[in-house]
């Protein structure tokens, strides 16, 4: 075997190993860092759902650009938003901030009317987001 023959097998048998030791560590790094991306898209659709069937079974009136619903048409209304949006949406946070809490084509803010109170419909849902977390957290203690 010539001198640059064998220097090119020991060359490709070098990276032929580190190659071999790189693409393990590259896809448990992968594997490391997507795990809790794909758990908070999970969780973030679970506490949206979580949210929908809140505002559907309330019974409260959704008051949206002067006009008043009932709680399955908020629901619907909301939904739709959702399925709109659901890409961006990354924690239910941003479910309550770009569908649930204003018009998106008047501007004007979505209030909630419950037991004779009228409140903004984003802090009426993120009160019972913070609900729903606690008593998760409490579950699994």
């Amino acid at each position: 075997m010539k001198r640059n023959e064998r220097v090119e097998n020991i060359m490709s048998r070098f990276f032929l190993k580190k190659i071999e030791s790189f693409y393990p560590r590259v896809f448990l790094i992968m594997f490391v860092v997507m795990i809790p991306m794909v758990c908070q898209a999970v969780d973030a659709e679970q506490e949206v759902n979580h949210l929908l069937r809140f505002v559907e079974k309330s019974g409260c009136v959704f008051v949206r650009n002067d006009k008043h619903h009932n709680a399955q048409k908020a629901r619907e209304h909301l939904e739709r938003k959702y399925n709109h949006i659901k890409r961006r949406v990354k924690k239910a946070e941003d479910f309550i901030k770009y569908a649930a809490t204003k018009s998106s084509m008047s501007g004007k803010p979505y209030m909630i009317i419950c037991d004779g109170q009228e409140v903004p419909s984003g802090e009426w849902l993120q009160a019972e987001l913070d609900l729903y977390r606690n008593q998760s957290l409490k579950a699994v203690k």
